[in-house]
């Protein structure tokens, strides 16, 4: 499945004029970031051991870390997905399990993006997808699910010029578990070089 975030351009106007772009997956870092990113799932993994040592989100942490404190402040964007992994732990397997939101109709995810210079000088965008707490029907598979946001906070998320970082860190919670499915699926979801109509097929319960 791919994701395309959607981001305004940059004047306060723009922000009604939305487009989506095909950005790469992680946030470099903004000092001696190299040829290398930090990938988005790597940033999870941080924000997640954070919050379990202090108890706080993973929004937490990425707005007090130096490194995404800017991105958090002046570009957000949305991440448009149909749906989204998780894995369940079962002894030595690990089961794939595909959540959707019960209208089947797309949602966005929080996210956070990045402009970079690569050294052949040409321009690099990527980002990252916040996380939170599982609600009820997450739980059951991982302890941390990605961020979709409401509809009603699209605006203000997208908004550059919105600075209100009370009202912003109050706006990515659980999604309600009751507006939400899940279901087994093929391992083929494991191997990137599947990306078939097969990988969100229901599978029978293992």
């Amino acid at each position: 499945m791919r994701t395309w975030p959607a981001r305004p351009e940059g004047s306060k106007q723009a922000v009604k004029s939305r487009r989506s772009l095909p950005f790469g997956a992680g946030l470099r870092h903004a000092v001696h970031s190299g040829p290398r990113c930090c990938c988005g799932i790597r940033l999870r993994q941080r924000a997640a051991e954070h919050a379990a040592s202090d108890g706080e989100t993973a929004l937490d942490y990425i707005a007090q870390k130096p490194s995404f404190r800017k991105p958090f402040e002046r570009r957000r964007c949305l991440v448009l997905a149909d749906g989204f992994y998780e894995w369940k732990k079962t002894g030595c397997a690990k089961i794939p399990y595909r959540f959707v939101v019960k209208d089947d109709e797309p949602f966005a995810f929080a996210g956070l993006w990045e402009r970079w210079r690569k050294p052949d000088d040409t321009e690099l965008h990527s980002f990252v997808i916040i996380t939170t707490e599982p609600n009820e029907l997450a739980r059951e598979v991982h302890d941390r699910m990605p961020v979709i946001l409401a509809a009603e906070h699209y605006d203000a998320w997208l908004d550059p010029e919105f600075r209100d970082t009370e009202r912003l860190q109050r706006m990515p919670v659980p999604y309600p578990a009751r507006v939400m499915a899940l279901y087994p699926v093929s391992t083929r979801v494991n191997n990137p070089r599947f990306d078939d109509p097969q990988c969100i097929e229901p599978v029978a319960p293992r």
